[in-house]
């Protein structure tokens, strides 16, 4: 493992202590939802929001396990705020980050479209969404939580990436 992966995990360690082993996947998922924030700059301009704002479509179990730590967490500085979406047309400026569920796969094209006009970073937990346009993609790898990035759409999104997250991440193209 490289300096910076040691480095990474470090930072995300102190996040799972937090938490109850009954949800550590989500929990893992929000920690490096966390970190990224600190390796992508968001195309220019944004809202000039005082909250860090994620969307959740699906997932269910995401927000109701991340409600409680969302009050007391700074993402990139500012307060979390989560809101729960009942449809892709939720999708709005204010939000820096759209997490898709398995459960909503279905929907995955429409909250690409969307998430393009308001520049909101995309990410899912289904199989192969990366290749199909969304941005970041958590998946499990020898029970493992590891992530892919589609560093084409982010460029072509106005996002830019770190190249030490880059080198963390499994690169994919459509």
């Amino acid at each position: 493992m490289t300096f910076k992966a040691k480095y990474l995990v470090t930072l995300i360690i102190p996040f799972l202590w937090a938490f109850s082993t009954e949800s550590v996947e989500y929990k893992v998922k929000l920690a490096f939802i966390e970190k990224f924030t600190h390796y992508i700059e968001w195309p220019s301009p944004r809202p000039n929001s005082a909250e860090f704002v994620i969307g959740i479509y699906g997932a269910d179990h995401f927000s109701e396990y991340i409600s409680d730590y969302a009050s007391n967490t700074l993402f990139n500085g500012k307060p979390l705020k989560i809101i729960s979406m009942k449809t892709a047309v939720d999708i709005d400026k204010k939000m820096n980050v759209i997490f898709l569920g398995k459960d909503k796969k279905w929907a995955m094209d429409s909250i690409i479209q969307r998430a393009k006009l308001n520049s909101c970073l995309t990410m899912s937990e289904i199989t192969g969404a990366a290749k199909k346009g969304m941005m970041v993609n958590f998946i499990e790898i020898d029970n493992s939580i590891k992530f892919e990035i589609n560093n084409k759409v982010m460029k072509q999104s106005g996002f830019k990436v770190s190249s030490h997250l880059l080198k963390l991440a499994k690169i994919v193209e459509p």
